[in-house]
């Protein structure tokens, strides 16, 4: 079934994941999971932006300043990063699948236990970034700036 994959998907399905469950064995769904982080997300941004729907704010940013766009990928971030943290004990994956994602994102050197949470957390950065029509570059800015800050917590 995996070799049927694209490429990203691959690196998604090889992910492990395990719930903060508080040691009770948990199954749930993918699409529940996605399904909460978009209304979270959703939420969250709108209450940020004082009850602005978060389409219009996509709109305000296909065409806005770069000041604006990184702090809304940056709140962005902070966001899918504490949601993600929320739900997830832990996330495992292939260092082979995660090194490649590190690379990409210019992290290969960030080797905190939470690399393969930031690496999904940059991974749907990269889609939003997408779907504003805005450089893909962007992601490594945020990359930076959002790791390196972790990075000093040393």
């Amino acid at each position: 079934i995996i070799s049927e994959l694209d490429e990203k998907r691959r690196a998604l399905a090889s992910i492990s994941c395990m719930f903060n469950t508080k040691g009770d064995i948990a199954i749930i769904d993918e699409t529940l999971v996605g399904k909460f982080l978009a209304i979270r997300y959703k939420s969250i941004m709108e209450e940020h932006y004082r009850g602005m729907p978060l389409n219009k704010i996509a709109r305000s940013l296909m065409d806005g300043g770069e000041k604006k766009l990184l702090d809304f990928l940056s709140l962005s971030y902070d966001v899918i990063y504490e949601t993600l943290h929320e739900i997830y004990k832990e996330i495992k994956c292939r260092k082979d699948i995660l090194k490649v994602h590190k690379e990409k994102y210019n992290i290969a050197s960030y080797n905190k236990e939470d690399a393969a949470m930031v690496t999904i957390v940059l991974m749907v950065l990269e889609d939003i970034i997408k779907y504003l029509g805005r450089k893909e570059s962007y992601i490594l800015t945020i990359s930076a700036l959002k790791v390196s800050k972790s990075f000093s917590a040393y």
